[in-house]
């Protein structure tokens, strides 16, 4: 079955919504996850859609934060460091924050 990519976008967004996502949070992770799956990096894309939304609902991910980019380095494969909550701190060793 093939659906239309601006529909599973609008899907995703209105899902995250509904998962307790602030829309322009919503409306932007939804167009980055489909454009990972656009561009082949299925591991990257809508299907992070349903964890994303458990993780709102657990409150490991806060749905109505701002971006900050810390850093820029410029050029064609752009990197950025950025700081999503900057008064909220981890101090479990790197490893230790992955499940």
């Amino acid at each position: 079955m093939k659906y239309k990519a601006e529909n599973l976008r609008e899907f995703a967004e209105q899902a995250m919504v509904k998962g307790g996502m602030g829309t322009e949070q919503a409306a932007s992770t939804a167009r980055l996850l489909l454009e990972a799956d656009l561009m082949g990096h299925t591991t990257h894309g809508l299907a992070l859609c349903g964890p994303y939304i458990k993780s709102v609902k657990a409150g490991d991910l806060k749905p109505h934060g701002e971006v900050n980019v810390v850093k820029d380095s410029g050029g064609r494969k752009t990197s950025w460091l950025v700081v999503a909550h900057p008064g909220r701190r981890d101090h479990r060793r790197p490893r230790d924050r992955v499940r």
